[in-house]
Protein backbone atom coordinates (compact mmCIF):
# COMPACT_ATOMS: atom_id res chain seq x y z
CA UNK A 1 0.00 0.00 0.00
CA UNK A 2 2.97 2.32 0.14
CA UNK A 3 3.07 2.61 -3.57
CA UNK A 4 -0.87 4.24 -3.26
CA UNK A 5 -0.13 6.77 -1.06
CA UNK A 6 3.01 7.88 -2.62
CA UNK A 7 0.78 8.15 -6.05
CA UNK A 8 -1.52 10.02 -4.10
CA UNK A 9 1.27 12.60 -3.20
CA UNK A 10 1.96 12.46 -6.80
CA UNK A 11 -1.06 12.97 -8.65
CA UNK A 12 -1.88 15.98 -5.88
CA UNK A 13 0.47 18.20 -6.51
CA UNK A 14 -0.71 16.79 -10.46
CA UNK A 15 -3.61 18.53 -9.78
CA UNK A 16 -2.21 21.97 -9.48
CA UNK A 17 -0.94 21.13 -12.95
CA UNK A 18 -3.86 20.77 -14.37
CA UNK A 19 -3.57 17.16 -15.37
CA UNK A 20 -0.80 18.74 -17.60
CA UNK A 21 2.72 16.94 -16.51
CA UNK A 22 3.44 14.25 -19.53
CA UNK A 23 3.43 10.51 -19.28
CA UNK A 24 5.81 8.20 -18.68
CA UNK A 25 6.05 7.61 -22.65
CA UNK A 26 6.07 11.11 -23.26
CA UNK A 27 2.77 11.29 -25.26
CA UNK A 28 -1.09 12.28 -24.60
CA UNK A 29 -3.09 10.09 -22.35
CA UNK A 30 -4.96 9.34 -25.61
CA UNK A 31 -5.94 4.99 -25.02
CA UNK A 32 -8.93 5.70 -23.10
CA UNK A 33 -11.56 8.68 -22.30
CA UNK A 34 -10.59 10.45 -18.77
CA UNK A 35 -13.17 11.35 -16.67
CA UNK A 36 -15.38 7.47 -16.66
CA UNK A 37 -14.07 6.64 -13.10
CA UNK A 38 -15.13 8.58 -10.51
CA UNK A 39 -14.93 7.81 -6.02
CA UNK A 40 -18.49 6.84 -6.21
CA UNK A 41 -17.55 3.52 -7.89
CA UNK A 42 -13.61 3.13 -7.55
CA UNK A 43 -14.20 0.40 -5.50
CA UNK A 44 -16.22 -1.91 -7.86
CA UNK A 45 -13.52 -0.86 -10.65
CA UNK A 46 -11.04 -1.74 -8.72
CA UNK A 47 -12.17 -5.24 -7.97
CA UNK A 48 -13.12 -5.71 -11.40
CA UNK A 49 -9.72 -4.63 -13.39
CA UNK A 50 -8.02 -7.21 -10.36
CA UNK A 51 -10.31 -9.36 -11.62
CA UNK A 52 -8.97 -9.02 -15.23
CA UNK A 53 -5.17 -8.70 -14.54
CA UNK A 54 -6.35 -12.42 -12.77
CA UNK A 55 -8.09 -13.70 -16.12
CA UNK A 56 -4.87 -12.45 -17.89
CA UNK A 57 -2.85 -14.20 -15.35
CA UNK A 58 -0.87 -11.54 -14.51
CA UNK A 59 -1.69 -11.65 -10.68
CA UNK A 60 -3.02 -14.18 -8.38
CA UNK A 61 -6.53 -14.85 -6.12
CA UNK A 62 -4.86 -13.53 -3.28
CA UNK A 63 -4.04 -10.33 -5.08
CA UNK A 64 -8.29 -9.87 -5.90
CA UNK A 65 -8.78 -10.68 -2.40
CA UNK A 66 -6.44 -7.43 -1.49
CA UNK A 67 -9.05 -4.92 -3.62
CA UNK A 68 -10.70 -3.55 -0.27
CA UNK A 69 -7.00 -1.54 0.38
CA UNK A 70 -6.43 -0.56 -2.84
CA UNK A 71 -9.79 0.88 -3.20
CA UNK A 72 -9.42 2.28 -0.13
CA UNK A 73 -5.91 4.07 -1.41
CA UNK A 74 -8.28 5.46 -4.46
CA UNK A 75 -11.07 6.70 -2.04
CA UNK A 76 -8.50 9.30 -0.97
CA UNK A 77 -7.76 10.56 -4.15
CA UNK A 78 -9.99 14.20 -4.58
CA UNK A 79 -12.63 13.70 -7.45
CA UNK A 80 -10.87 16.37 -9.57
CA UNK A 81 -7.77 13.74 -9.95
CA UNK A 82 -10.08 10.99 -10.59
CA UNK A 83 -11.22 13.24 -13.20
CA UNK A 84 -8.34 13.52 -15.20
CA UNK A 85 -7.52 10.28 -15.04
CA UNK A 86 -8.34 7.62 -18.00
CA UNK A 87 -9.23 3.56 -17.57
CA UNK A 88 -6.13 2.67 -18.38
CA UNK A 89 -3.49 5.49 -15.85
CA UNK A 90 -5.78 3.93 -13.23
CA UNK A 91 -5.19 0.72 -14.13
CA UNK A 92 -1.75 1.38 -14.54
CA UNK A 93 -1.24 2.79 -11.22
CA UNK A 94 -3.05 -0.74 -9.71
CA UNK A 95 -0.20 -2.57 -11.33
CA UNK A 96 2.43 -0.50 -10.25
CA UNK A 97 0.84 -1.21 -6.58
CA UNK A 98 1.32 -4.52 -7.13
CA UNK A 99 4.70 -4.90 -9.37
CA UNK A 100 6.68 -1.66 -8.18
CA UNK A 101 9.96 -3.26 -7.17
CA UNK A 102 12.96 -1.91 -5.28
CA UNK A 103 16.65 -0.21 -6.26
CA UNK A 104 19.75 -1.75 -3.78
CA UNK A 105 21.17 1.58 -3.23
CA UNK A 106 24.99 0.34 -3.04
CA UNK A 107 25.35 -1.11 -6.41
CA UNK A 108 21.79 -0.11 -8.55
CA UNK A 109 21.03 -3.66 -8.88
CA UNK A 110 16.94 -3.85 -9.32
CA UNK A 111 15.49 -6.46 -6.70
CA UNK A 112 12.03 -7.63 -8.66
CA UNK A 113 8.68 -8.36 -7.01
CA UNK A 114 7.01 -9.81 -9.86
CA UNK A 115 7.99 -11.96 -12.70
CA UNK A 116 5.21 -11.27 -14.99
CA UNK A 117 5.08 -7.19 -14.74
CA UNK A 118 8.46 -4.83 -14.78
CA UNK A 119 7.51 -1.27 -13.69
CA UNK A 120 9.79 1.18 -13.47
CA UNK A 121 10.10 5.07 -12.93
CA UNK A 122 11.52 7.12 -16.05
CA UNK A 123 13.29 9.43 -13.93
CA UNK A 124 15.91 7.37 -12.78
CA UNK A 125 17.89 7.38 -9.30
CA UNK A 126 20.34 6.99 -8.62
CA UNK A 127 21.19 7.43 -12.18
CA UNK A 128 24.25 5.03 -11.95
CA UNK A 129 23.73 1.58 -14.23
CA UNK A 130 20.82 3.12 -15.82
CA UNK A 131 20.35 1.13 -18.90
CA UNK A 132 22.15 -2.28 -17.08
CA UNK A 133 19.28 -2.00 -14.12
CA UNK A 134 16.89 -1.94 -16.99
CA UNK A 135 18.25 -5.12 -18.40
CA UNK A 136 18.10 -6.59 -14.58
CA UNK A 137 14.13 -5.57 -14.82
CA UNK A 138 13.38 -7.26 -18.37
CA UNK A 139 15.62 -10.43 -17.35
CA UNK A 140 12.78 -10.93 -14.60
CA UNK A 141 10.10 -10.98 -17.00
CA UNK A 142 11.93 -12.59 -20.06
CA UNK A 143 12.55 -15.57 -18.53
CA UNK A 144 13.95 -18.77 -20.53
CA UNK A 145 13.97 -17.18 -24.31
CA UNK A 146 17.08 -14.99 -23.77
CA UNK A 147 20.40 -14.84 -22.02
CA UNK A 148 22.11 -11.39 -21.10
CA UNK A 149 25.62 -11.33 -20.19
CA UNK A 150 28.90 -8.96 -21.17
CA UNK A 151 26.14 -6.02 -20.07
CA UNK A 152 28.11 -2.58 -19.88
CA UNK A 153 27.66 1.44 -19.94
CA UNK A 154 29.98 3.37 -21.15
CA UNK A 155 29.31 7.72 -20.14
CA UNK A 156 32.61 8.87 -21.43
CA UNK A 157 30.22 10.76 -24.13
CA UNK A 158 27.93 12.45 -21.10
CA UNK A 159 28.37 15.82 -20.13
CA UNK A 160 27.36 15.43 -16.51
CA UNK A 161 27.23 18.86 -15.95
CA UNK A 162 24.21 19.67 -18.74
CA UNK A 163 23.06 16.04 -18.49
CA UNK A 164 23.16 15.79 -22.36
CA UNK A 165 25.35 13.38 -24.25
CA UNK A 166 24.90 9.68 -25.60
CA UNK A 167 25.12 7.11 -22.50
CA UNK A 168 26.20 4.04 -24.70
CA UNK A 169 24.81 0.15 -23.86
CA UNK A 170 26.59 -2.50 -24.76
CA UNK A 171 25.73 -6.19 -24.10
CA UNK A 172 25.25 -10.21 -25.53
CA UNK A 173 22.10 -11.53 -26.28
CA UNK A 174 22.29 -15.25 -26.53
CA UNK A 175 25.78 -14.45 -27.34
CA UNK A 176 25.61 -12.08 -30.30
CA UNK A 177 26.99 -8.39 -28.94
CA UNK A 178 24.52 -5.49 -29.41
CA UNK A 179 24.91 -1.68 -28.69
CA UNK A 180 22.18 0.96 -27.97
CA UNK A 181 23.05 5.03 -28.08
CA UNK A 182 20.70 6.22 -25.31
CA UNK A 183 20.00 10.00 -25.61
CA UNK A 184 20.76 12.07 -22.02
CA UNK A 185 18.72 14.13 -20.68
CA UNK A 186 19.86 14.44 -17.09
CA UNK A 187 18.41 11.73 -15.21
CA UNK A 188 15.13 11.15 -17.56
CA UNK A 189 15.19 7.10 -19.10
CA UNK A 190 15.50 7.15 -22.74
CA UNK A 191 12.67 4.75 -23.41
CA UNK A 192 13.65 4.08 -27.04
CA UNK A 193 15.29 1.04 -25.72
CA UNK A 194 12.46 -0.88 -25.38
CA UNK A 195 11.61 -0.70 -28.99
CA UNK A 196 15.75 -1.59 -29.18
CA UNK A 197 15.03 -4.21 -27.11
CA UNK A 198 12.05 -5.57 -29.19
CA UNK A 199 14.35 -5.17 -32.43
CA UNK A 200 16.67 -7.64 -30.49
CA UNK A 201 14.32 -9.81 -29.97
CA UNK A 202 12.86 -9.86 -33.15
CA UNK A 203 16.85 -10.34 -34.04
CA UNK A 204 16.67 -13.48 -32.36
CA UNK A 205 13.68 -15.35 -34.00
CA UNK A 206 11.77 -14.95 -31.29
CA UNK A 207 8.07 -14.16 -31.42
CA UNK A 208 7.20 -12.39 -27.95
CA UNK A 209 8.27 -8.45 -27.61
CA UNK A 210 7.79 -6.04 -24.65
CA UNK A 211 4.36 -4.61 -24.25
CA UNK A 212 4.11 -1.18 -23.10
CA UNK A 213 1.36 0.40 -20.73
CA UNK A 214 1.63 3.29 -18.10
CA UNK A 215 0.17 5.01 -15.35
CA UNK A 216 -0.47 8.45 -16.44
CA UNK A 217 2.36 9.65 -14.84
CA UNK A 218 5.92 8.68 -14.56
CA UNK A 219 5.57 5.10 -14.07
CA UNK A 220 6.60 2.66 -17.26
CA UNK A 221 4.75 -0.57 -16.97
CA UNK A 222 6.39 -3.91 -19.35
CA UNK A 223 5.00 -7.02 -20.36
CA UNK A 224 6.34 -9.87 -22.38
CA UNK A 225 4.31 -11.66 -24.90
CA UNK A 226 2.70 -12.40 -27.68
CA UNK A 227 0.72 -11.28 -30.06
CA UNK A 228 -2.40 -13.12 -29.38
CA UNK A 229 -2.28 -12.37 -25.66
CA UNK A 230 -1.70 -8.19 -26.40
CA UNK A 231 -5.27 -8.72 -28.26
CA UNK A 232 -6.70 -10.82 -25.52
CA UNK A 233 -5.61 -8.01 -22.75
CA UNK A 234 -7.42 -5.58 -25.53
CA UNK A 235 -10.61 -7.19 -25.20
CA UNK A 236 -10.55 -7.23 -21.85
CA UNK A 237 -9.18 -3.74 -20.52
CA UNK A 238 -10.76 -2.17 -23.20
CA UNK A 239 -7.78 -0.41 -24.37
CA UNK A 240 -4.23 -1.51 -25.65
CA UNK A 241 -0.84 -1.96 -25.00
CA UNK A 242 2.39 -0.51 -27.30
CA UNK A 243 4.55 -2.45 -28.71
CA UNK A 244 7.08 -0.15 -30.14
CA UNK A 245 10.06 -1.50 -32.31
CA UNK A 246 13.61 0.87 -32.70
Amino acid sequence: MQKIYYLLAITLSLTVLRCSYPTALQKTADKTEVGVVNKTDIGVFVKTTLENFNRLNLIDDDAVASYDKIAAGFARFPEESLECKSVSDIAGMILTDFAYGEINIDDGTYISSQDKIYVFDVEIFPTNRMYARFIDGIETIITDDVQFANVTEDTSGVDWKSGTGEWILRFECNGKPYEFAAEMNNDWFDTDIIGFMNAVLKDQGIEKRLLVTDDGMQECILFYNDNKWAGEYERIMGYALECPMY
